[in-house]
């Protein structure tokens, strides 16, 4: 069936929202500002593209966002401020092109996934926080960053893109780093 905001309207309360792995369509009117605030989002496999769901743009304090396979082709600039304090991200195997920005540091997350997209550019340093972070299977380009910035970092994952030059030094000092994978394109 269709979920739309009359069925959510009388939910003041509601902090999780998980209708994803289901055959349900979500249409919601742009404008509408949902009475609730979210914690956790998950709408896995939901055709809810090609545009980001702009109603997520009042859920100030989402920690958790997993919107993977949602036909997804883009995301607002303001994805990357409202999102900020959540502490695992997931938008893989959706369509969405453009680039990393380069606050992603500032971004409180401890796990990302962005596997599977159309994100090109550089690879701006990672969240301080982040242990785990997928971006393999994109379009990104140029070296990777002297220093990730990210000391618990655990697992990386960039193969499958265009990455180019060596893998810094200051890989070697991430104490935590138990699995890196990486495909590097030598000049």
């Amino acid at each position: 069936g269709i979920v739309n905001e009359d069925h959510l309207n009388s939910l003041t309360d509601l902090e999780f929202l998980g209708l994803g792995f289901t055959l349900l369509q979500i249409k919601i009117r742009p404008n509408w500002i949902p009475p609730f605030k979210l914690q956790a989002v998950l709408l896995e496999s939901l055709q809810l593209g090609p545009t980001f769901p702009s109603w997520l743009k009042s859920q100030t304090s989402m920690k958790v966002l997993s919107i993977p396979n949602a036909s997804i082709n883009a995301i607002p600039d303001w994805f990357w401020v409202v999102f900020s304090r959540a502490e695992f991200l997931d938008l893989a195997d959706n369509q969405i092109s453009g680039t990393l920005p380069a606050t992603l540091e500032f971004m409180a997350a401890d796990t990302m996934v962005l596997s599977n997209n159309r994100f090109n550019g550089t690879i701006p340093k990672f969240p301080k926080n982040i242990t785990y972070i997928d971006i393999t299977r994109n379009s990104l380009s140029g070296s990777l960053p002297y220093d990730f910035g990210a000391p618990w970092l655990r697992d990386i994952m960039l193969y499958n893109n265009s990455i180019s030059g060596t893998i810094p030094s200051s890989i070697c000092s991430l104490e935590y780093l138990e699995y890196s994978v990486f495909k590097i394109i030598a000049p």
